[in-house]
């Protein structure tokens, strides 16, 4: 925000801040978003999660019961105590799933690679909410945090680059103030006739009641999204706007892919768990860059 003092009178520039954060304020918290807070270790003193692998996080169980500590978590259970209570408590809901679901191996069994058995058991434990009822934005919030703490989910690349923007180089604050209101009337038409924001939503609705049709109306969330992206790198930034618009564009597609691959979840949960680790991120940092405004 430095470079834009050269331009702006101070009154004018807290007056521009002001209504862009208000905008953000009024389309994502109250669309409902939440916001994933990381504890990473970087050179502001905050700290970062100590990255294991698949096979570290499916054997911690610190109560020694067989069932791992990220599933006991899931059912609001303490992993360190009452190790046979929760043993029986859990495997009551994974045979329930199995009941619900058909999907309960019969003969040889099947060897499973470490992603594999960590997207099983995923997917069981969600099933398994659903059941009770509970399967809702917040707890599947709760599942990717608890996951995305520890597993890196392999990053989308950007679709879009610094050459699909055309710039405008007019940065009076008219100017500005003009750029300012494009970027909100698209925001605000994607609101209100993509829903976005709900797709967390629905999702667990779609999971909880096998609700195919939710599941397409997740879908045309991703594609508003998607469109969402296609019109923001249309518009013409000015110039000290261009890489956060550019991170916008690209986090809206990216958003967009991880949308479609978390409704897949009934059909792969692998792709799913992945997904919905992605779209944490990516989220988080669409907000982000938004507030950067």
């Amino acid at each position: 925000m430095d470079n834009f003092k050269k331009y702006l009178p101070s009154k004018n520039f807290i007056s521009l801040v002001l209504l862009i954060i208000t905008f953000v304020l009024i389309f994502f918290i109250g669309k409902g978003l939440i916001s994933l807070i990381k504890n990473r270790e970087r050179k502001d003193g905050v700290k970062e999660p100590e990255i294991v692998s698949i096979k570290e996080i499916i054997d911690e169980d610190d109560n020694n019961n067989g069932i791992p500590n990220w599933e006991e978590y899931f059912w609001g259970l303490d992993p360190k105590k009452d190790g046979k209570k929760n043993r029986e408590f859990v495997l009551a809901k994974r045979e329930l799933a199995n009941q619900n679901t058909g999907n309960e191996v019969k003969g040889e069994p099947v060897v499973l690679t470490e992603n594999e058995a960590l997207s099983r058991d995923f997917f069981v434990a969600m099933l398994a909410l659903s059941q009770d009822g509970i399967l809702n934005e917040e707890s599947i919030n709760a599942m990717a945090e608890t996951i995305g703490q520890k597993v890196i989910a392999e990053p989308l690349p950007d679709k879009y680059s610094e050459s699909d923007i055309e710039i405008n180089y007019d940065s009076s604050v008219d100017s500005i103030f003009v750029y300012v209101e494009e970027l909100i009337n698209v925001f605000t038409k994607y609101q209100k006739e993509k829903d976005l924001g709900e797709e967390i939503k629905i999702i667990a609705v779609g999971i909880a009641d096998s609700d195919t049709t939710a599941m397409r109306a997740v879908n045309t969330i991703a594609e508003g999204y998607r469109s969402l992206g296609e019109e923001i790198i249309k518009i013409k930034p000015p110039e000290d706007f261009v890489k956060t618009q550019l991170e916008i564009a690209n986090n809206c597609e990216k958003v967009a892919i991880s949308i479609k691959g978390i409704a897949e979840a009934q059909n792969d949960p692998s792709l799913a768990m992945r997904s919905l680790i992605n779209y944490q991120k990516y989220y988080e940092s669409l907000l982000g860059n938004l507030m950067v405004y």
